[in-house]
């Protein structure tokens, strides 16, 4: 009788481990959205970046450190940011695949959020930044990308 309970706990420890590694990959794969919402929530991210970079412009025109190079280097990180959102779109788009376009996007995203967060930049600009972090959250989360540097200056939002 002693053999016959131990075996038991093995057992039943055996099928739980069984039944949690089936899964936790269920569960990852409903992390990652499907094609067409991911396509969707790209082509928002290349919009709203434009609309961020317009936004992002005018705010530092009027910001402490307009006619800075600080001005100039912000500015220019704005541009790379919409290019960098447009041509990750344009790959999924054409490709259905992202993954080497994901962290450069989320990398200058956390350049800029510093920025954007330090700067007191003016509503429209921050609320426009909000929009594209939450997509960019939806985006880098489907792709398993880190977003460490978004994370640690202001709460992304998900319109909750």
């Amino acid at each position: 009788m002693e053999i016959v309970r131990p075996f038991r706990i093995s057992i039943c420890a055996a099928v739980s481990a069984l039944l949690l590694f089936l899964a936790l990959p269920s569960a990852h794969a409903q992390e990652r959205l499907n094609d067409r919402d991911l396509e969707r929530i790209m082509k928002n991210l290349h919009e709203d970046a434009k609309d961020f970079r317009e936004a992002f412009d005018s705010s530092i025109h009027k910001s402490a450190i307009r006619n800075t190079s600080q001005d100039k280097d912000a500015r220019g990180l704005a541009e790379q940011f919409e290019k960098q959102a447009d041509e990750m779109y344009k790959h999924f788009k054409g490709s259905k695949k992202a993954d080497a376009y994901v962290w450069p996007v989320v990398r200058t995203a956390g350049n800029l959020d510093g920025l954007v967060y330090s700067l007191g930049l003016d509503s429209k600009t921050t609320l426009t930044w909000e929009k594209v972090r939450s997509e960019l959250h939806q985006i880098a989360n489907s792709f398993g990308v880190a977003e460490s540097a978004l994370q640690s200056s202001a709460p992304i939002r998900d319109g909750k």
